[in-house]
């Protein structure tokens, strides 16, 4: 899951401040908001008493950018919204009339942010774990062309310093949402990490740009669920056909442990998969599943996690039963009862048409219907080859104890042997070790992936190959 600002506003290299009262004039702000540094130009003019505020247009503080729709400033209260990309901010001056300091929000995501009469540095986004040269092993760039569609997808090998032996190599496949080959996201990079460590212990990787993206070429938008597992299907081969000697397996971070079972159930050649918080049920059982935890570990209410589950099983119930073109209407009338049926504070920042028309096109696709059927059932007991799956304790995306006991009870028997199902105490969705562990921590925390998961990658790789 991605959630963009709608805007980027570069601070004008300087400007000058006549003598003004109180809120009149520029602010510069700095916020780091889901890992991604910010940096924020703020204009304040009265117009005939009244208060207007403007997010000024990124370069050119002549050019107005986003005005805010809803402004309330009284004595020290500094509020405003701009409904436009679902933000507001509520903030205090403080008593020199110098800095205002309050909270951005943004579709449910808040950082602190404070305005200054000053030029702000844009804050520094620390992630410790990113690979740092030298690098002590080999990468080289390639493109390889998709398997029956007429596209050219980028990516990077990495091959440990000693060559001369079989090592291991490990074909990456990234989770839900159009990301690159580092599966980067809110600041992160768990793949790059993840290749740096497997090369310094002697494991080779390939990992790509999700089709769209980067070097890869197509679109990602209207993809199907079979479609992004035919892109590592595509990668697998042409790994495969440069190393035909060396093991070869697939590694899948949430979705993409879909597309490593859907690969490997048709290429018995695969020599082993590792699931990072990848399905064990169904989607269905997946979606709704999350959509009650999520709401649970936002803080909220019982009522407002019910009411979402809820939501999502009902859209669920029309897909499964309904043609993509019949259920149009019928979406359309559930999830307009649904929203005059929502607890207090469940469509904020909302509005009634961006409710129906967000559900109703997420799911009513042909992805998402596939996404609902998907049944590991129908993969993982063909497939005999040697599994470690890993699922965080903290993960309310893939949840781990019905994601986890789903992956044990359909293990063939020949795959049993050698496979690891294990549960992380205390980590997230991404291996971060968390403390409230929502959505909104996963770019706050400064870990990328728990140092205990790089461990057991490299050991039950070394386990089932050497």
């Amino acid at each position: 899951m991605k959630i963009f600002l709608a805007f980027a506003v570069f601070f004008l290299s300087s400007f000058s401040f006549s003598q003004q009262i109180k809120y009149e004039g520029l602010w510069s702000g700095s916020m780091v908001l889901m890992g991604q540094s910010h940096e924020l130009l703020l204009k304040v003019n009265k117009n005939k008493k009244k208060y207007e505020v403007h997010l000024l247009h990124p370069q050119d503080s002549t050019t107005m950018g986003l005005s805010a729709d809803v402004v309330e400033i009284e004595k020290e209260k500094f509020e405003f919204a701009i409904s436009a990309i679902g933000a507001k901010y509520k903030g205090v001056l403080n008593a020199e009339d110098v800095v205002i300091e309050g909270e951005f929000e943004q579709m449910g995501m808040k950082a602190p942010l404070s305005f200054h009469r000053e030029r702000q540095e844009k804050k520094v986004v620390v992630r410790p774990q990113e690979p740092q040269p030298p690098f002590a092993y080999h990468t080289k760039e390639y493109t390889f062309k998709h398997i029956s569609e007429s596209l050219s997808f980028g990516g990077t090998l990495v091959l440990p310093e000693d060559t001369t032996e079989q090592f291991p190599i490990l074909v990456f496949s990234s989770g839900s949402g159009a990301q690159d080959r580092n599966e980067e996201m809110l600041g992160h990079k768990p793949f790059l990490v993840i290749a740096d460590y497997l090369a310094r212990n002697g494991v080779g990787s390939f990992r790509f740009d999700d089709r769209g993206t980067g070097e890869s070429e197509g679109v990602f938008q209207g993809t199907s669920l079979e479609q992004f597992a035919t892109d590592l299907e595509s990668a697998y081969g042409f790994v495969k056909a440069k190393f035909p000697d060396h093991p070869v397996g697939l590694i899948g971070h949430s979705e993409g442990g879909m597309h490593a079972l859907m690969t490997a159930k048709k290429h018995d050649d695969v020599a082993f998969i590792i699931s990072l918080a990848g399905p064990g049920t169904t989607g269905r059982q997946i979606l709704e599943e999350q959509q009650y935890l999520m709401i649970i570990y936002d803080g909220k209410s019982e009522e407002m996690a019910r009411w979402n589950q809820s939501t999502f099983s009902g859209m669920l119930d029309i897909i499964d039963e309904h043609s993509q073109t019949e259920a149009t209407k019928l979406l359309t009338d559930f999830l307009s009862e649904q929203w005059d049926k929502a607890p207090e504070g469940a469509t904020e920042g909302t509005t009634k048409l961006q409710f129906v028309m967000g559900l109703s096109t997420f799911l009513n696709n042909e992805f998402g219907r596939q996404f609902s059927k998907w049944d590991v059932k129908e993969y993982l007991p063909y497939i005999e080859v040697p599994v470690l799956s890993l699922i965080g304790s903290k993960d309310f995306q893939v949840p781990a104890e019905s994601n986890s006991q789903g992956i044990k009870d359909n293990l063939s028997v020949a795959s049993q042997k050698k496979s690891q199902v294990e549960i992380l105490e205390g980590l997230n969705h991404l291996f971060q070790k968390c403390d409230v562990c929502n959505l909104t921590e996963y770019g706050e925390l400064d870990e990328t992936i728990n140092p205990i998961v790089l461990e057991k990658l490299v050991k039950f790789v070394q386990s089932v190959t050497l």
